[in-house]
């Protein structure tokens, strides 16, 4: 998969690059100063690089920044290969870069915007290449906590386990924007929570895709109350 650029006039390509740059140190630096500890389903995230097979990562689109260096160092860092979607706008093409620059592929589109064409392009690329797509399933606008079909239509179409995962810190900042992103601050402690792979029947008929979904979030609920209790 190609490098996750369009073109942008000169001065908003070098901010982009800049802010990627800046952004991967900060998240290394806080990372780097996290206590961090599995409180549930470390036997989980082991098998699933034993296998070495795609999985469907899940989380909450406000947990971005905590499982961001915490994927790509305890999960794409130890063989897992991995994708994310992220929208064609400068936030995306932001995020794009930044993933991109810590060994992730990307594919730009969006569930609102090119989603049927960045649906194919996730399906092709878990199948063939054998990369697991990581989903945020009530971004990219919310309602935050409310989980979408994507990713369960994507595990039904391949047979690939959903995994979800929460997390929670025990000094934090929550940003203003929709989802009220959680920023953890430096030297707190940090808990991750992963669930037990869903798999997803690929005779699900059209009236038993609430009933996924459903079971989806209470998954995602589920292990974010315990890793905000453990915390």
């Amino acid at each position: 998969m190609s490098a996750p650029r369009r073109r942008w006039g000169r001065g908003t390509d070098l901010l982009l690059t800049l802010g990627a740059m800046a952004a991967r140190v900060v998240a290394r630096s806080l990372f780097a100063t996290w206590r961090i500890e599995v409180v549930a389903g470390e036997e989980h995230r082991r098998e699933a690089l034993d296998r070495g097979e795609p999985v469907i990562l899940c989380f909450w689109h406000e947990d971005l920044v905590i499982f961001a260096p915490w994927l790509a160092l305890r999960w794409l860092g130890r063989g897992l290969k991995m994708t994310i979607l992220t929208s064609r706008s400068k936030d995306g093409e932001l995020l794009a870069r930044l993933a991109w620059s810590a060994g992730f592929e990307v594919v730009r589109g969006s569930t609102s915007r090119g989603g049927s064409t960045a649906f194919r392009v996730l399906h092709r690329s878990l199948v063939k290449d054998g990369l697991s797509p990581v989903f945020v399933p009530d971004g990219p606008r919310g309602p935050a906590h409310v989980v979408k079909t994507g990713a369960i239509a994507l595990a039904q179409l391949t047979g690939a386990p959903i995994i979800a995962l929460g997390a929670a810190a025990r000094r934090a900042r929550r940003l203003g924007s929709w989802d009220r992103m959680i920023v953890p601050w430096f030297f707190t402690r940090v808990t991750f929570a992963v669930g037990e792979p869903l798999r997803i029947p690929r005779d699900l008929a059209a009236d038993q895709m609430e009933r996924e979904r459903a079971r989806l979030q209470e998954s995602l609920d589920e292990l974010t109350r315990v890793a905000e209790e453990a915390v």
